[in-house]
């Protein structure tokens, strides 16, 4: 302080002598002479950093106060007027004594410091508490009230001359205030971690941060370090305070926020790179005591040698933990290894892998590709196989989606219809082969089975029947689709009215409901026949009843069916364990289904429900409906 006082005192001094109409100077060769001491400066000669300043600091009071008028709710809001209330009291101060012609008056000289001293405190103070409480209140009790209260204290001592230096008034608080902020930007990121609207808001504001402040310690702080005058960049260095202020206004206002996220790493990598680097070369000269140049020479080796490569190792490292899109071969596999998937079903399973979002909704039509809501939201327009599709938090909220999701959504539409068209035709071309194995079977094999039952006679001619009945369900189990449930049915009455009568039992034959139209897949159709026809079977041979009931309920869903017949033998529950037993029970399972006996007067009843796999295009065309 007393630096200051002598340095107040010169300046009065200098103020007095120039209060004259001339001036009496003495120059280095020894000669004297008398100057005429103009008491009006004229405008021209007012030099360029004045305006900047007061533009700085005019613009900054008028945006802060703006977004105050818009969001006076908001409590981020209200302490980032307050920043601009700083900026604007530091840079118009700071505009009068910077760029003075020689001199001014020692008490006004006092006054306007103590001005740019609040403003900075003020400034720091706002920024400080703007971060406890965008764009998430971190706690309930009033930190702001508490951080203003205490730099406003701060500016009072100062004012009053009651601290010992300007470090202890001024630069120990901004600088504490720095690191506050820092952690309150790691408690917001913490917060903000599935808030994708948040953290882009955050993200936007720390680069806001990093990038003003940064260049502000290269340009100003650095070099005072090394004995450098910085009073011709001081000026200047107001507008790095403004950029700061500009891009928080955009911040608050939320506008444009995901565009930024796409080069967020990037900008993150070059500010921290250079603020890392203006941190060693501070922390050779400062704390090693070293000289300017040795601290140079040291800087750059250690620069170099250490941190260059432990940047690359970091940045790698980073590059591979963010390759969270699967790579197209990939998918393509993924594809074509699930043949039966429906089209609809394998797209959106591959819009889930390639974004990884919140949910997939159905969209309204007439939507193109866009982004939407601020990258909350990305629409998928539809197409003739596929319907508009709605895909909400990208990365389940991690980030948002932004433009180049739509250059990968793109790319996947030309790789997914290429790959369909693939599977397509594969196939087809198994199909092809099935049909014609399948026509082999039927044409030459099931022909001489049928021969050979004509033939025999008995029991040998029952199992003849059989084995023909069992290739004709690996036959429709090769042609996949080619039967309903309702030609199935009738399939089933067929063969039993045959056994039936083979038998000399009775059959009642009755279906209730009306079954599903769409074909079934062929192994579908081979399993539920082989449940049907094993449970005929045991009633047939081990009952050798005179009459059997049959009855089907089935739904668009679910198929159930009722085996009734003449019964003398022990409970179910004591049936000795057998391979027949246990492969009815295996087949019901596979399918998701049970199989239960019961006892009844003089009958036995054996009840066994399934349900139907679901075509999921049909559904889901019905679901868009």
């Amino acid at each position: 302080m007393r630096e200051f006082d002598r340095f107040l005192q010169r300046q009065t001094r200098l103020y007095d002598a120039l209060a004259d109409s001339t001036l009496g100077l003495r120059l280095i060769s020894g000669e004297s002479v008398d100057a005429v001491v103009n008491n009006r400066r004229p405008l021209g000669d007012i030099h360029w950093s004045f305006w900047l300043q007061l533009a700085c600091g005019g613009l900054g009071l008028i945006i802060g106060v703006a977004v105050w008028a818009f969001r006076q709710t908001e409590m981020a809001a209200s302490y980032y007027a307050l920043t601009g209330i700083g900026l604007w009291l530091s840079a118009s101060a700071a505009a009068i004594y910077s760029t003075r012609e020689l001199a001014l008056p020692g008490t006004l000289f006092n006054v306007i410091h103590a001005v740019n001293s609040t403003g900075t405190l003020l400034f720091t103070a706002g920024f400080t508490a703007t971060l406890a409480y965008y764009p998430a209140r971190l706690a309930d009790w009033p930190i702001g009230r508490i951080l203003v209260g205490v730099y406003v204290t701060v500016a009072a001592l100062l004012a009053l001359r009651w601290v010992p230096s300007f470090d202890v008034g001024v630069r120990v608080p901004v600088l504490a205030g720095f690191v506050l902020a820092i952690a309150l930007a790691i408690l917001q990121w913490r917060r903000a971690r599935l808030d994708p609207v948040g953290r882009a808001a955050l993200r936007w504001f720390l680069f806001s941060w990093f990038f003003g402040s940064s260049l502000f310690v290269a340009l100003v702080f650095i070099p005072v370090l090394f004995g450098l005058d910085v009073g011709a960049v001081q000026g200047p260095a107001f507008a790095l305070l403004l950029i700061i202020h500009l891009s928080l206004a955009i911040g608050i206002s939320r506008y444009g926020l995901f565009r930024l996220e796409q080069h967020w790493s990037r900008i993150l990598t070059i500010a921290g790179s250079g603020l890392a680097i203006c941190l060693v070369d501070v922390t050779l000269v400062w704390l090693l005591d070293l000289g300017t140049a040795l601290a140079l020479g040291v800087s750059l080796a250690v620069v170099g040698w250490l941190y260059f490569p432990f940047r690359q190792w970091a940045w790698e490292k980073g590059l591979r933990s963010n390759r969270r899109r699967p790579a197209l071969v990939r998918m393509v596999t993924s594809i074509l290894s699930r043949p039966d998937e429906p089209a609809d079903q394998a797209w959106s399973r591959l819009l889930q892998q390639a974004f990884s979002p919140g949910d997939i909704r159905s969209g309204p039509q007439g939507i193109t590709d866009a982004i939407v809501d601020d990258g909350l939201r990305m629409q998928i327009a539809a197409d003739v196989e596929r319907p508009a599709l709605e895909l909400n938090l990208c990365d389940r909220g991690a980030r948002l989606f932004r433009r180049d999701d739509l250059w990968l959504l793109a790319d996947l539409r030309d790789v997914f219809a290429a790959a369909l068209g693939y599977r397509e035709r594969l196939i087809e071309g198994v199909g092809e082969e099935r049909e014609r194995v399948a026509r082999d079977l039927h044409d030459d094999v099931g022909a001489r089975l049928l021969t050979l039952s004509y033939r025999l006679q008995g029991e040998d001619a029952e199992q003849v029947r059989q084995a023909l009945g069992e290739l004709r369900s690996v036959i429709y189990s090769m042609r996949a689709g080619a039967l309903s449930l309702a030609d199935l049915l009738g399939e089933w009455r067929a063969e039993a009215v045959d056994r039936c009568e083979m038998a000399d039992a009775v059959i009642e034959w009755v279906v209730y409901g009306e079954p599903p139209p769409q074909a079934r897949a062929g192994g579908e159709i081979l399993a539920l026949t082989r449940l049907f026809r094993e449970v005929l079977t045991n009633a047939l041979k081990h009952a050798a009843p005179s009459w059997i009931s049959v009855t089907i309920q089935v739904s668009q869903t679910h198929l159930a069916c009722r085996v009734e017949h003449a019964y003398e033998g022990p409970e179910p529950a004591e049936w000795r364990a057998n391979i027949g037993l246990h492969n009815l029970r295996y087949r019901a399972d596979q399918l998701g289904g049970d199989i239960q006996w019961s006892r009844e007067p003089q009958t036995l009843v054996t009840r066994w429900a399934v349900p139907l796999q679901i075509d999921e295009a049909d559904a889901m065309r019905e679901a868009h409906a």
